[in-house]
């Protein structure tokens, strides 16, 4: 445990901000790498912003790091997207942030700069936990939940994980900064044993009907035959009665086929037809496209669409557990270019343009995602 002095600063008012940034400043300025994880993207710009502005003047830093930040600013410039303003003001302290609303392109430089150490503090979402190796001298977790949840032993084990990575760093340590009022839960979740590891192709998870489509669809199994060698090599397969499995799976393949997303061959073997492409590219699970492509099915047959009214699906989720997940502010933005037509075809989907208008007045917060 640490006692951290409090701040002096309104902008740190906050006991569990102040933790944060005063550990994440501690490291940095000791010539180490700290990586900050937050529960959502906003509050992953709001502690780079925070932390930036806590950080010593760049008239302390040196010359040739200064000159490598530049050119990391450079390069997020020259991207399509351009230079996100949150970006121009952090990376020249040290600081960037890395969520899933970043692009492949910005996510991949600020990453590399960070390993290279010429950022020193990384805020990021849990998703930097699991297959990203970079060095880390401290882990902070800025409070123990992820949206609503508090975070689950694996999940917290992956983040604790990346202080002191052989190969990357000789030492590592770990801090959760909570509330008072999480103190008891995570307490417990410190003690708590790992869950067992079971596969994710269970019918209660409802994996496999993916699982199959994405083999098919990317020729990684098209035969019968080469299906089941594929099963024979999961995890379900060591933990699942056979024959039951092989119930499953032909069912599983009686399905996909009932729903058009493979067509069996002439020659007895299976492929995906442009749906189960779609599905697979989409990253959806077959469920979930197979609801979007019946919604717009319906669409197309009650009027004509002279606009690109399926945009709309590329950043509204399709299952959320709360109406702040979505982007409003984009929603918005996208919905004030949509001509007369374009606003009928929408209300017949059952969106209200005041509906949307209303929960960008409630949510302003959610912008920041932008």
């Amino acid at each position: 445990m640490r006692t951290i002095d409090e701040s002096h600063h309104e902008e740190l008012s906050n006991p569990v901000t102040n933790a944060v940034t005063a550990l994440a400043i501690e490291t940095a300025q000791a010539g180490y790498g700290a990586l900050v994880f937050c529960c959502s993207r906003q509050a992953c710009q709001g502690n780079a912003a925070l932390i930036t502005d806590a950080m010593p003047d760049i008239d302390s830093i040196d010359v040739s790091i200064l000159d490598r930040r530049k050119d990391v600013i450079a390069d997020l410039q020259s991207l399509p997207t351009g230079l996100d303003p949150v970006f121009q003001r952090t990376i020249i302290k040290g600081v960037a942030f890395h969520h899933a609303g970043l692009t492949t392109e910005e996510r991949d430089i600020v990453a590399a700069a960070y390993d290279q150490g010429i950022l020193r503090v990384m805020v990021a979402t849990c998703s930097l936990a699991a297959g990203i190796n970079l060095p880390a001298r401290r882990v902070i977790l800025h409070g123990a939940r992820m949206g609503r949840d508090m975070v689950g032993p694996a999940m917290l084990r992956q983040m604790r994980g990346r202080a002191g990575r052989k190969g990357k760093d000789e030492v590592g340590e770990s801090y959760v900064c909570c509330a008072k009022t999480d103190l008891e839960e995570v307490a417990a979740l410190l003690e708590a044993d790992l869950p067992p590891v079971v596969s994710s192709l269970t019918p209660e998870k409802r994996g496999l009907t993916r699982a199959l489509l994405e083999v098919i669809a990317t020729r990684l199994a098209t035969s019968p035959e080469s299906v089941n060698d594929y099963i024979q090599r999961t995890l379900l397969y060591q933990t699942m009665d056979h024959q039951e499995l092989e119930v499953m799976v032909e069912s599983t393949i009686k399905q996909l086929l009932e729903i058009e997303a493979i067509r069996e061959t002439d020659t007895g073997s299976y492929e995906a037809t442009l749906l189960g492409q779609a599905i697979v590219l989409a990253s959806l699970t077959p469920e979930d496209g197979i609801f979007i492509h019946e919604d717009l099915q319906r669409a197309l047959r009650a009027f004509v669409m002279d606009g690109e009214m399926h945009i709309f699906y590329m950043f509204t989720p399709v299952q959320t557990s709360s109406l702040s997940e979505i982007v409003w502010p984009t929603f918005q933005k996208e919905m004030e270019r949509l001509d007369d037509s374009g606003i009928r075809a929408l209300q017949f989907v059952g969106v209200k343009p005041s509906f949307v208008n209303k929960m960008c007045l409630l949510l302003p917060s959610t912008s920041c995602v932008l």
